[in-house]
């Protein structure tokens, strides 16, 4: 059984927070005072989740062996269990209580089922899928990795280096063109979120080896190594949007990103957190993040709607109202439908090198 790593659920409650935070200053206003310019660009924090995503799937399938076809397929299939039933939940909700429109929704259900919202960014607004790109980039992501894993198992540790390097230019690069040729953002591109993805798995394949080594763990990603990482986004997120760096383009923000969130996941995978480790609160929230995520589609309308006819609500009471509202909503989602089918997959598969229990992504 691998080491859990409690340092990545630190990082995924974290970074599930902020999105909140920046989906609640967007949809019902919320103030955050000094923190409302970082709030304001909460969304680079996706960068986060993706490239944990890849680097936690690496972790946990080290040992995995996807040159049979039947351990991909095995793979494939806990990915499908770990996000659909969730998500085909919340799309079947929103259409009954809050689209309403059933013919346009009968006609988008094929992209909806499929997962394919994000190459029809253009469709974004005649549904709920534009707030769903996320899981169809993670799909993309999911469908992929087991190629990448095989790929990365043959790599030398310097051609990784080189890798990390090329795909981060790309990252850099390509939101320059996207200002200075005016065509379509890359927020929600699967094949930049795939390369966010790509850098986190390989991250994770070369601390594999590096990790080990008593003087890289110990002078270069000790304790405190974390806060201060979040305190320096935090800093240079701010004074960038202060000094109208343009605000609101998220990728944009991958100078700073890409290199904080990387030091961020090795010092979080090699610090030594033993007295969290048993922290069933901790690993319940991230357990629960991905539900979280989703049922911020209906906590929003149901705010506004409490304002509408009862006043306005105060700015504190609206954020822990609204926040308090999601975590209740999570938690229902997450043991009515997450875990049961979480549950029902493990009985039906008996365990393995490949289905033994590990880090969740």
């Amino acid at each position: 059984m691998r080491r859990r790593l409690i340092g990545f659920d630190l990082f995924r409650i974290g970074a599930a927070l902020v999105i909140f935070l920046f989906h609640s200053q967007i949809h019902i206003q919320c103030d955050y005072g000094f923190l409302n310019e970082f709030v304001s660009m909460g969304a680079v924090f996706m960068t986060g989740f993706f490239m944990l995503s890849g680097f936690s799937l690496y972790y946990g399938y080290e040992t995995a062996d996807f040159s049979h076809l039947k351990n991909i397929v095995n793979f494939y299939k806990k990915r499908a269990i770990g996000i659909l039933p969730n998500y085909y939940v919340i799309a079947l909700l929103y259409i009954i209580f809050i689209s309403k429109d059933y013919w346009l929704n009968f006609l988008l259900a094929p992209v909806e089922l499929l997962g394919i919202q994000t190459f029809f960014t253009s469709l974004f607004p005649f549904s709920h899928n534009s707030g769903t790109w996320f899981i169809s980039c993670m799909i993309v992501c999911y469908g992929i990795f087991p190629f990448l894993d095989i790929c990365l198992k043959q790599m030398r540790p310097r051609a990784r280096i080189v890798m990390i390097a090329l795909l981060s230019f790309v990252l850099l690069y390509a939101p320059f063109i996207v200002i200075l040729f005016q065509v379509a953002r890359i927020y929600s591109n699967p094949f930049f979120r795939l390369l966010e993805f790509s850098i986190g798995a390989l991250l994770c394949s070369l601390i594999r080896e590096l990790g080990a080594t008593k003087v890289f763990r110990q002078r270069l990603f000790v304790r405190w190594s974390p806060l201060v990482a979040c305190l320096v986004l935090v800093v240079g997120v701010t004074q960038a949007v202060v000094a109208n760096f343009y605000p609101g383009n998220y990728m944009i923000y991958s100078w700073i990103t890409l290199p904080l969130f990387s030091f961020l996941l090795v010092s979080l995978a090699l610090g030594d957190f033993a007295l969290l480790e048993r922290s069933k609160t901790i690993q319940y929230l991230s357990g629960i993040s991905y539900s979280f995520f989703l049922v911020q589609f209906f906590a929003w309308p149901i705010v506004k709607a409490i304002e509408s006819n009862f006043g306005v609500i105060t700015n504190s009471n609206k954020i822990i109202f609204s926040l308090g509202l999601c975590l209740v909503m999570a938690t229902a989602l997450y043991h009515g439908v997450e875990k049961p089918s979480k549950s029902l997959l493990h009985e039906r598969h008996a365990t393995g090198p490949l289905t033994a229990k590990r880090q969740s992504d």
